[in-house]
């Protein structure tokens, strides 16, 4: 065999590989409250024009903006030629000259081979422009803050091929101005927050009998925040009575004004020091 006859072999296998590769991205099974809001979403972008279609999603953080963009995402990826899921992108972009290397993860994603090094924002500018430009993709910008994260990502519409479909996630519903539709997550209804609460408390649909007063004292400092509903479930599962009421009265001195930020702030910590352990 030739070392030209290789070359062409070993191009056929990685095309081959990339194509069977899995696109899916992890969602949490129990998605309490977000199937008719993720099936819009789905429908929105399914039924647009041929043109380039930018969907946003915006609400409070923990409202569950990542989870829906990843439960559409799983639902639209084999329809394009590359599919890429931007995550964190404002802490990510903190970090020294952070945007470049979302830039490579985009290109790198979506073309399925390594990029030219680069290290200036601008120069990933022009490559996602030449490289995409007339490819079909599917973009998730998750965590946008600032519109400068948007424009080192997809300038204008142009960068990306007719049909495309892009999603962003932010906290912010100003930076959505450039959106075809826009999409705003609410807090959980007090029975969908309450099932959700129990699927990580007691892993049923509903609490014990036993523990109901008490499941919905902390469904009500919580609530209906998803992450939070979440984490306090998880820490609160199999621990007695004792336990839950002294977690139960540390909610209960957080100011009504306060409880959304600190609940964040408290099942962030709670979740980092799971991952950690």
């Amino acid at each position: 065999m030739s070392r030209h006859e290789a070359k062409f072999i070993k191009e056929i296998i990685k095309d081959v590989l990339n194509k069977l590769e899995p696109k899916y991205l992890y969602v949490p099974e129990h998605l309490v409250g977000m199937d008719r809001l993720a099936r819009n979403i789905y429908d929105f972008l399914s039924t647009a024009t041929d043109d380039v279609c930018i969907v946003g999603i915006h609400g409070m953080p923990g409202i569950g903006k990542t989870t829906i963009a990843k439960v559409v995402l799983n639902q639209l990826c084999y329809r394009f030629e590359g599919s890429c899921f931007l995550s964190n992108i404002n802490e990510t972009s903190k970090q020294f000259n952070g945007l470049v290397p979302l830039q490579k993860q985009l290109l790198r994603d979506i073309l399925k081979q390594d990029v030219a090094n680069f290290d200036c924002v601008d120069r990933g500018k022009v490559m996602i422009k030449d490289r995409l430009r007339r490819k079909r993709v599917l973009v998730v910008a998750d965590d946008l803050a600032h519109l400068d994260q948007l424009n080192a990502l997809m300038g204008d519409r142009s960068w990306f091929g007719p049909r495309s479909r892009v999603i962003i996630t932010t906290r912010y519903s100003s930076l959505l101005g450039e959106a075809d539709q826009t999409f705003q997550i609410k807090e959980l209804e007090p029975d969908e927050a309450l099932q959700l609460f129990s699927w990580h408390a007691f892993k049923d649909t509903k609490p014990a009998e036993d523990y109901i007063e008490l499941s919905k004292k902390a469904v009500d400092y919580c609530g209906g925040l998803p992450l939070a509903l979440k984490v306090i479930g998880a820490l609160l599962y199999r621990e007695n009575k004792d336990r839950w009421e002294s977690e139960i009265d540390n909610l209960s001195r957080i100011p009504n004004q306060d409880i959304q930020g600190k609940l964040l702030e408290r099942s962030l910590n709670v979740f980092r020091e799971k991952q950690s352990s």
